[in-house]
């Protein structure tokens, strides 16, 4: 085959299925400028996915099949069909607007199987539905996804990628309490994070990225007055990065940072926490950022928003993110 022509089987992970994840997870599996770039490949519960279908009253047939029975149909479904990899069943039909433990079991038992088969190279690449982190701890113990990823792969220091348009950003910390940051704050681990967004970034085709990385602390610390983090954190880092041949500026302070990135001095940013990074991002671009998670051995992608409980089950939630999420993870998948 051409590899112009190459679309590579992308599966899409319903999400929980209390919120708009079976909603926007369907959406964009029928989606024109979706099924131009990839061949989507559901995975859930049918009952769930049909559910949305005849609420939707989308013109589409939905293909069963267990999750350990081939995947060809992929191939063989036509414009008017999406083939269903069903890893749980009627247990997933829950009330929507709702966190409970059933429905974070159902988001466990998907995401396992969704890594089982792109371990297995069944699916190139997977986009997740959002997912809601509550629901996922009172079934498992996990306090986000992040978890749940490093025990099924036993990798650590994973992180979240965000990308918007052609601008990506990466944060060194994520889900702790602000006390804790700064203890968790060093240079190997910045080096970590910003190899990780260079990685994604080339790979997203962006051969020699321009990454600068942000200060920690008030104007960059002018010089030590506000802390010395700057001097003895973040410079070593960037060094580090530097002799190593990446193009990166820094420290630059933080409250700069990513406008000059969005006026195209930079095409990415390494924050220093969570909320110094989206912030920044939401402000300029809210629902609009496709998240992309670093450090796995596999391309997973989610949209940038959550479950939204308040629009739930209305059949009103806007796919556009959703559908940027599966292009992302088609692009991912064939490199």
């Amino acid at each position: 085959m051409d590899r112009s022509q190459y679309r590579p089987v992308v599966g899409i992970m319903m999400g929980d299925p209390a919120g708009i994840g079976p909603e926007v997870a369907l959406k964009s599996a029928v989606d024109a400028s979706v099924r131009e770039v990839c061949r989507p490949l559901l995975i859930g519960s049918y009952a769930v996915f049909d559910r949305a279908r005849k609420d939707l009253d989308v013109a589409v047939q939905l293909l069963r099949l267990s999750s350990d029975e081939p995947i060809d149909a992929v191939d063989g479904a036509g414009a008017s069909a999406v083939p269903v990899i069903e890893v749980v069943g009627d247990e997933a039909l829950l009330p929507v607007a709702t966190v409970s433990k059933e429905a974070g079991a159902v988001v466990a038992a998907m995401i396992r199987a969704g890594f089982a088969l792109a371990s297995e190279g069944r699916v190139g690449a997977l986009a997740m539905a959002p997912i809601t982190k509550e629901s996922l701890a009172l079934a498992a113990g996990y306090a986000s996804e992040f978890e749940l990823f490093e025990d099924i792969t036993g990798q650590t220091d994973l992180r979240a990628a965000v990308k918007w348009g052609n601008l990506l950003r990466i944060t060194v910390t994520e889900h702790m309490a602000f006390r804790d940051i700064v203890s968790r704050l060093t240079p190997e681990r910045i080096v970590t994070a910003t190899e990780q967004l260079v990685g994604m970034m080339r790979r997203l085709g962006t051969e020699q990225p321009r990454v600068a990385v942000a200060a920690l602390n008030p104007h960059g610390g002018e010089g030590g007055l506000f802390g010395d983090e700057e001097r003895t954190i973040i410079t070593p880092a960037i060094e580090t990065l530097a002799e190593r041949g990446i193009v990166v500026r820094g420290p630059v302070p933080a409250d700069t940072v990513f406008v000059r990135a969005m006026r195209g001095e930079f095409d990415g940013v390494t924050f220093l926490y969570h909320d110094q990074g989206n912030i920044a991002m939401k402000t300029a671009a809210f629902g609009e950022g496709v998240v992309i998670y670093a450090g796995l051995p596999l391309s997973v992608v989610t949209p940038g928003h959550g479950s939204a409980f308040d629009i739930a089950g209305k059949g009103i939630a806007d796919p556009g993110n959703m559908i940027e999420a599966v292009r992302t993870a088609a692009v991912l998948a064939g490199r």
